[in-house]
Formats: structure tokens, C-alpha cells, sequence
């Protein structure tokens, strides 16, 4: 998990533990895996990179990946969500529903809750350029739409949710 306001959560420090890492660093972008990757000043030489980033980041891994052991090639993701009226509006962030009460009630938090995110610059602008609630008549609908976005990830908010199978 990255790091919350400069902290690193207790499960990453518990994680690195068991792990038997030596040394854990936090710094961010591509300068930094390449740093790490091969050696610098400040930083030696590390045996191994972990963790998500943005495309930048995903080629950098994908450059070095001869030079350090690394975990995988993350880039962006997205997620689609499928919910009905039972659905807690709390729980999403994008969204196909059938209830325009969930949709708006989805929709106004979002700012408030991008404030306390890690990423919250990033997590924004991927609302903001790429997020959207849509209305649908029924759950067929909806599972017919989730299934033209073909999104990597699915999510199914309903008391039924194996009905999309």
C-alpha cells in the first residue's frame, strides 16, 4: 500500500518484515526506479522493485526489468460497477444503475472523497476525464452495457449478483 500523508500503513512495514526487506524507500517516478535499478548516491543498487505506478512508470519497470527483479508490469486500471436501488451509493465511484436515487447520491461525495485518497491528483483527473453514472431502465440493461465496456474489472452491487452469470 503507498504511502497515507507521508505514512507508510502498518500492513506495507508488516509486509516488508516478513518479507526480510533490509531497507524500504518511497520515492515516486521514474527517476526513482531508475535510481534504484542502478544505483545512485544516495540509494545503492536494490534487488528488487515493488509496486504500482502510472504508464511512465509501468515502461521504466519494463526497461530496467533486466538490470532488477520486478513485481509486474501495473498500469492504469478501471473498474465498472453494476448496482440496483439495494446498492450502497458510498460504495462506488463509477457506476451503471437503475436508480437515479443512487446515481446522484454517488455522485456528490465524490470531490470530498477524492481529498483524503493518497492519489488524489491522479484519482481526480480519472474522474473528472473518464468517470461517469449511467441510468438504465433494468439490470439486463446494465449487464448488457458492463458487458460492451468489457472493463478489466466488474463489480455487481446487487441482492442477486450471480444473475449476471
Amino acid at each position: 500500500m503507498p504511502p497515507i500523508q507521508g505514512k507508510l500503513p502498518n500492513a506495507t512495514i508488516a509486509a516488508a518484515h516478513f518479507a526480510r526487506a533490509d531497507e524500504i524507500f518511497v520515492p515516486g517516478g521514474t527517476q526513482a526506479i531508475a535510481a534504484m535499478a542502478i544505483s545512485m548516491e544516495t540509494i545503492n543498487k536494490l534487488d528488487f522493485i515493488a509496486g504500482p505506478g502510472n504508464a511512465f512508470a509501468a515502461e521504466a519497470k519494463r526497461l530496467l526489468f533486466v538490470e532488477i527483479g520486478i513485481d509486474l508490469f501495473a498500469s492504469p486500471t478501471e473498474v465498472l460497477i453494476v448496482a440496483d436501488e439495494a446498492a450502497d451509493p458510498f460504495m462506488v465511484a463509477v457506476l451503471i444503475t437503475t436508480s437515479e436515487k443512487v446515481g446522484h447520491v454517488a455522485i456528490n461525495p465524490v470531490d470530498k472523497l477524492l481529498e483524503n485518497l493518497p492519489t488524489a491528483e491522479l484519482a481526480g483527473t480519472s474522474w473528472r476525464d473518464y468517470g461517469e453514472v449511467i441510468l438504465v431502465d433494468s439490470v439486463n440493461e446494465a449487464y448488457k452495457l458492463a458487458d460492451k465496456f468489457s472493463s478489466e474489472h466488474v463489480q455487481i452491487l446487487t441482492p442477486n449478483p450471480r444473475e449476471a452469470l
